[in-house]
């Protein structure tokens, strides 16, 4: 089943250098017919060096749900850390064709 929702989100961003720290979704419409009464999502974001490179990326570090339904409520929380950066190489050689 497909069901649609109203969200209201809202977004955290540094003045300086305009990344996003943080967001949030909480959901302010319930679908009819529907055992879930509320629900809400944050996502908080920070800056992971490379290491290997001269680059910095900003990946999720902490990730919170929480979900109310008609008989009970469940909240769950993800921690990310230790994060590895894979990197692959590519070098494109082109030849014209003898003949031509």
């Amino acid at each position: 089943s497909t069901y649609s929702a109203m969200l209201k989100r809202r977004a955290w961003v540094s003045g300086e250098g305009y990344q996003i720290l943080r967001l949030e979704i909480n959901l302010t419409e319930v679908p009819s017919g529907m055992r879930l009464e509320g629900g809400a999502m944050s996502i908080d974001y920070a800056a992971v060096p490379v290491k290997s490179r001269d680059l910095t990326l900003w990946l999720p570090q902490r990730v919170e749900t929480y979900w109310e339904f008609k008989d009970y409520r469940a909240m769950l929380i993800h921690s990310f850390s230790k994060f590895q950066v894979f990197l692959a190489e590519t070098k494109v050689i082109t030849h014209t064709p003898k003949g031509n």
